[in-house]
């Protein structure tokens, strides 16, 4: 499946892939919605909240959920914007296979962990942040 065309129709598909097609054929439009608008590229920044749910859409497939991240991300690289991703890591640390975090974090350009305090919740802090930045 080739979504870098949102004109694609053709070649046989699986109902997780015509999911995730349909999804990125929308933030696709959106996007060119928006920079029409505005006469100019970037200033955009596409936020996924939960990645798993992806994962529940694709069925299962990681593969499939991996393939419309980089296709979003061609997408949003090309047009000089941003792609958020939240992935609650502690989902997948208790799968043997956590490759589905570093695949992320390979995508990724900053990755920021957010913990809870080692002392347990305060009354005006509940965790912290750390960043990484990726080159």
């Amino acid at each position: 499946m080739d979504m870098l065309h949102p004109d694609y129709t053709g070649g046989k598909v699986t109902k997780a892939e015509n999911a995730l097609f349909e999804l990125y054929k929308s933030i696709h439009q959106k996007l060119q919605e928006c920079i029409s608008s505005e006469g100019k590229r970037g200033g955009v920044c596409i936020m996924i909240d939960d990645l798993s749910l992806l994962e529940i859409v694709a069925h299962g497939s990681e593969e499939h959920v991996l393939d419309f991240l980089h296709y979003c991300r061609i997408l949003t690289s090309e047009q000089g914007c941003s792609l958020v991703l939240l992935s609650h890591q502690d989902i997948y640390a208790s799968m043997d296979n956590s490759s589905f975090i570093r695949h992320l974090e390979y995508f990724a350009d900053i990755v920021i962990d957010v913990e809870p305090l080692n002392s347990g919740l305060a009354a005006d802090v509940h965790g912290q942040v750390l960043g990484k930045h990726i080159i």
